[in-house]
Parts: structure tokens; sequence; C-alpha cells
């Protein structure tokens, strides 16, 4: 049977392949291989078109030699990020294989390091370049510039978990080298008196061990003291801008919280910003503004989750023509059974009312100071200090022997806005909006972490990366024809 099958195929026709060892008289083009439709059209056309924008030139490693052009560098990056390619080493190797990237930085072969410097060398520059193409975006018309989505998510930085420490882990291994200093020196008191007959560890070794344990308690002292001076938390030894943070899946590592803004038009990125921040409750208003700046409009609805839960970056917002929509939390100062959401409030009469039907009266006023943001609250209690009232135990647990409500002096214009039906119906669409943006670049091109370290170098990064989804983004929407259009133009 076998030796049939193998005469049958010896016989068969099949499509031969050129012969590599076969001389042409004339080569082929290069431009023939690329197909008419090709991304990389759409790059070259795009780079060719930046004239605001002054790279730092790209030295070539040998001496002699002139620089790389810096637009031929950028090319390469943009297509290798849409490649999901950010090692220096794997784009070096794609110069020399890869026929689109031949044809797109015309067969240059730049080393390594030359690739790296370059993004090192043009932070700032890569960032400009993302803002270009949202320009290009505005044009075609791929944003509503009316309600946008912000949202959050950690990013891991370039830093070992062993190299970042906070104030607890400080304190105890201080305290782990005090206690080894006073072992090794009941030692040597017993050595004086023994001649270390068991360890055998002679008085300078002893001294010498104990030297280099002072040592590195007065480092941990610098370090410790150094976060005293900038008010922080925790402290890290390779990325200094990185901090420890806790993700979804319950993992503490060293992160950047990266904050996104995203149109609701087209679930384009409008902007971001490389923070440091453990939490989302103080970064709304930076957010939402730089989106509104770039989106050139004068005023905008934002949607957010509910760590974006804080009342002074509202107020801020609502000062800049940014209307906050944030998915407030049901239990907000909740006491016990009962939570204020279920006391209704009567703006005529100024009054709460509670679950028994009873009325709680403006009591008095006081001020809370919440980070940097001073807040004035009214407080309102029962006159009759809720006495009788069978829901006692079910509604505070206080010693006052009665129920009070806080209430923010700005609550009616703002908070009691996000709670209407019209914002619960715009915030059931946060989650399409801006979740599936970090889906894409996380788990689509693996964009899960960063390759490089502190603010500047990680914006650049993360600026390639919001580039390669919206480039991918206005292709799918537009299509080839009409985006190479708009940038040939």
């Amino acid at each position: 049977m076998t030796v049939t099958a193998d005469l049958e195929r010896d016989n068969m026709s099949y499509i031969k392949g050129k012969d590599r060892y076969q001389k042409t008289f004339l080569p082929p083009v290069i431009d023939d291989y690329i197909s008419k439709d090709s991304e990389v059209r759409i790059i070259d056309a795009f780079v060719n078109n930046l004239k605001n924008i002054k790279f730092q030139y790209s030295d070539y490693s040998k001496i002699g030699n002139q620089p790389y052009d810096p637009l031929d560098m950028l090319k390469l990056y943009i297509y290798c990020y849409l490649k999901s390619i950010r090692s220096s080493r794997k784009m070096e190797k794609e110069c020399r294989i890869n026929l689109d990237l031949i044809w797109l930085i015309n067969g240059l072969t730049p080393d390594d390091r030359t690739i790296c410097d370059f993004r090192k060398n043009n932070k700032e520059q890569l960032y400009q370049v993302l803002k270009e193409f949202t320009t290009v975006c505005k044009k075609a018309e791929l944003f509503s510039n009316e309600l946008i989505a912000v949202d959050g998510s950690k990013f891991k930085a370039s830093n070992s978990k062993n190299r970042i420490y906070t104030k607890k882990q400080i304190k105890e291994k201080m305290e782990r080298i005090d206690k080894h200093i006073e072992e090794y020196l009941n030692e040597t008191e017993n050595n004086d008196k023994q001649e270390m007959k068991i360890k055998k560890i002679s008085g300078e070794k002893v001294q010498e061990i104990i030297d280099n344990l002072n040592t590195k308690k007065e480092y941990y002292k610098e370090l410790l003291n150094e976060m005293e001076e900038k008010d922080e938390t925790q402290i890290s030894l390779t990325d200094k801008d990185c901090k420890l943070m806790k993700k979804r899946n319950g993992e503490v590592n060293p992160c950047f919280n990266v904050q996104l803004s995203a149109d609701s038009k087209h679930n384009m990125i409008i902007d971001f910003e490389t923070a440091n921040s453990v939490n989302d409750q103080n970064e709304l208003y930076k957010a939402a503004l730089k989106a509104k700046e770039t989106l050139e409009t004068e005023k905008i609805n934002v949607l957010a989750d509910s760590g974006y839960m804080c009342r002074g970056e509202f107020e801020k917002c609502i000062e800049n023509n940014i209307n906050p929509i944030v998915n407030m939390p049901k239990t907000e100062n909740g006491y016990g059974t009962y939570s204020k959401d279920e006391f209704e409030y009567n703006k005529e009469d100024d009054v709460y009312i509670c679950p028994a039907q009873r009325k709680l009266y403006y009591l008095k006023q006081k001020t809370k100071i919440k980070g940097k943001n001073k807040l004035k609250y009214r407080i309102y209690a029962d006159k009759d200090k809720c006495s009788g009232c069978k829901y006692k135990d079910k509604c505070f647990k206080n010693k006052n022997g009665y129920r009070t409500i806080e209430r923010w002096e700005k609550e009616t214009e703002i908070i009691d806005k996000m709670k209407t039906e019209e914002a619960k119906e715009m915030l059931k669409r946060r989650q399409g909006i801006i979740e599936p943006i970090f889906g894409i670049l996380k788990y689509d091109f693996g964009f899960t972490g960063f390759l490089t370290r502190g603010f500047d170098s990680v914006k650049a990064e993360f600026s390639l990366m919001s580039l390669t989804y919206n480039f991918r983004r206005a292709v799918n929407i537009l299509g080839f024809d009409k985006l190479m259009q708009m940038l040939t133009a």
C-alpha cells in the first residue's frame, strides 16, 4: 500500500516554486511584493506627513557613518508594535527577514542599541506622534466630543517585587537587625568567658558582622527618612516611580496605574496619564480635563466607576465644565441596616425622611478635610432623638441615641444628578466604552507591562501602545482608501 501511494505521488503534477538559484535579468521591484492595501502604506503616509515634531537622530553604532533618519525609526516602531514586537533585539531581526518592514524602511538594518536609543531619546516626541494621529481621527469625525469614559488599569513595572519596600517592611528589617546585633553581642560576651567552644568565632569576626549589620541599618534608616520627607508609604529601588499595587486577580506587584480616557462614538483612546496612585480616587479630574483639552470642546460628560468617588474631584470637574457621572456606591454612609440611600431628601423643607417616616432636621454644619480637599457638610437628625422608633436597632449603633445624616453642601447639584434615571442609563454604556480597550491592549496585543522605567519612559511606551490601538481602530472603521486619502491629501 505504501509503495503504491509513493508511486502515485511521484506521478502527480504539483505547483512548483521558482528556483531560488536561478539568476534573473531584471530583479523584481520590492513594491510588487506588498499588497496595495497593506497597512505599511498607511504607516508610511502618516509618518511622512509629520512636520512639526523635532526628533533626535539615531546614531549609527559604527564611528564615521551618518545617523539614521528618525522617521524611518518611527516607522519601524509603529509597525513592530502593531505586530506586538517590543524587544529591540527582535526588531533588529525583523528588519532582516520581514518583507513588509524591508519595504517600509527601505532595507535599513539598524542594530538593537540604535533602535533602543531612538525610544530613549524621543520620549516626548513619541507622545506628540500620538497627539498627531488623534488630530487625524478628529478630522475624520471619529470622536463624538460629548460623552467620554475614564478608567484606570494596572500595568506591571520593570521592577522586581523584592526591590520595593513599604514603611512596615523597613521597620521590620531594622527590628530584625537589632535582634541579630543583640545576639552577636551576647555571643561576644560568652566568647570572652568560654572562648566560643562551640562556634569558635573570633571576637574580631563577630565585630565585623556587627559593623555590617549597623551599616545595613543605617541604609534602611536613610530609606525611611526619604519616605518621610516625600510623605510616601513605599519606596522603589529600581524604578523609583512605580509602586506596589493590588491587581484584580489579587496579586500584588510593582505597577503603574494608567488612567485612560475614551470616546463613546467608536471607543477610541483620547488621551492617557501614567500615574502611580494605588487607587483611582484622586485621578478623575486630571484625566477628564486632559481629554476635554484634547477634544477642544467647551463642555463634556465623563463616565466613571465607583472607584472615582471623591467629592473634591467632582467639585473641580464642575468648575471646569466637566459633568462627572460616577457610579455611586449604594451603601454610602450606612451605619447599620439602613443606608443613606434609604432616607428621602425633601428639598423644599430641607429635611430627610427616614424609613419610619420620621423627619430629620438640620442640626449643625461641620467641615471635613480629605487629602487636599476641604468639604462642608450639613448634619441632619431627629429632634426627638429617634425616641420610641421601632427601627432603632436596625438603623444606628452610636452612643448618641439617634441617627444622623451628613449632606454635602453641593450634593443637590452634583451627587443627586448622578442618581437620576438618565445618568443611570448613561452609566450602562461605561463598561462597553473603555473596558474593552484595556482587554485588547493586554490580551490581543500582549501589552501587560512596561519594558522601560520612570514616568517619562513609561509615557513614551504607552504612547506607542495607544497609537497602535487607535491606528488599528481607524483602519477598521474608515477603511484603507478613506484613511489613505486623508493622510495624503
